[in-house]
């Protein structure tokens, strides 16, 4: 079970990540995130010291829901090895070319592009 720290920091992952989906990193502020997750930007800060850490953080959270299922197929697979990486490569091309990773490997190379920030 998760403890009360980790489900208020998955939710407000889950709402940086909206917000910066919808808006950008430029556009997104602080403020919106945590009027988005219903927390205080003192909230939003003990858990992440600057809006980088919060995107960076919010964007592999993001990535690893998607992937996490995809590569459990193959430790659970009781097929023969070919027929599980075909099924695989199939599952892996569908999830690369999903409007939701298309989304987020824009969203990456705007902010990196586009921001005056380290990213």
């Amino acid at each position: 079970m998760k403890s009360r720290t980790e489900v208020r920091r998955q939710a407000i992952l889950d709402a940086a990540a909206a917000e910066f989906q919808r808006n950008g990193f430029e556009r997104t502020s602080m403020d919106h995130v945590a009027a988005r997750a219903q927390c205080s930007k003192v909230t939003l800060y003990s858990y992440f010291e600057s809006k980088e850490q919060l995107f960076y953080e919010a964007i592999v959270a993001a990535i690893d829901r998607e992937f996490i299922d995809l590569f459990g197929m193959l430790k659970d697979s009781t097929d023969p090895v070919n027929e599980a990486l075909l099924s695989f490569g199939e599952r892996f091309v569908f999830l690369v070319d999903s409007p939701r990773v298309r989304s987020l490997r824009c969203l990456i190379m705007s902010a990196s592009v586009h921001g005056d920030s380290d990213l």
